[in-house]
């Protein structure tokens, strides 16, 4: 019987230790928590369960909210590229016929494979072959236009607002 009494003081040790370890653990990582973040509070308590609560007052000090009307800022920012907004616009919305398109095209493709004539199937399959090639080739272009008008528009916004805070960091 004396072994049955080592085995529950090995046990006792085991969940010590490994109380000990989550206890540890909790606690190096909360202090690698707390360095990255400003103003941080938390509390844990031991014992069978491991509770970590993080509180983070971090966005407490953000009590200057974004200047009124910025968005209608950045438009007369990018005055300049209003052409090109508009061109971008149009084709993004020409662009956005391609997935109705597509599905409109595979569900009379799927009815071609009801015909009971071959000839007819294989002649009709070829010609939704190539619409959908077409299609394809459509899509790659509007895709190339649409991006390269939008960003042509928000690197020219990107350079203005850069030089923009680099005068202002200067100026102070």
């Amino acid at each position: 019987m004396a072994g049955d009494g080592d085995i529950a003081n090995t046990s006792t040790r085991i969940t010590n230790s490994l109380s000990l370890r989550r206890h540890s653990l909790s606690t190096k990582s909360m202090s690698i928590l707390s360095g990255s973040f400003r103003s941080l509070s938390y509390q844990y308590r031991t014992g069978s369960e491991c509770h970590i609560e993080v509180v983070s007052n971090a966005g407490a000090d953000w009590k200057k909210s974004a200047p009124r009307n910025y968005f209608f800022r950045l438009l007369k920012l990018n005055a300049p590229e209003w052409p090109y907004i508009i061109m971008g616009i149009v084709v993004s919305i020409l662009s956005r016929i391609i997935l109705p398109t597509f599905a409109i095209i595979m569900s009379n493709l799927i009815k071609v494979f009801y015909s009971s004539n071959y000839a007819t199937m294989e002649r009709r399959t070829k010609e939704y072959a190539f619409i959908f090639i077409g299609t394809g080739t459509y899509s790659v272009i509007a895709y190339l236009i649409h991006h390269y008008f939008f960003n042509i528009m928000g690197e020219a916004l990107t350079t203005r607002i850069r030089r923009r805070m680099l005068a202002a960091i200067l100026r102070n």
